[in-house]
């Protein structure tokens, strides 16, 4: 798995601060992460296989592709 954070494009960055990037090329086991509110918005570009979000612990919620 590699994780990275590169900072956006000058024109880009009084709206972008920058971009968080996981890169996992093949997923074996199915992991959570926890999120703690930072108030700062997030934006996911997916194109791998189907991940889920579980707001409550229980329910999930499968992404789509970008």
């Amino acid at each position: 798995m590699r994780f990275g954070r590169r900072q956006s494009c000058r024109p880009l960055q009084h709206l972008v601060k920058f971009y968080w990037m996981l890169e996992d090329v093949v997923a074996t086991v199915a992991s959570t992460e926890l999120v703690v509110p930072d108030g700062c918005m997030e934006m996911l570009f997916h194109f791998g296989a189907p991940c889920a979000s579980f707001a409550d612990g229980q329910s999930g919620v499968l992404h789509p592709r970008a």
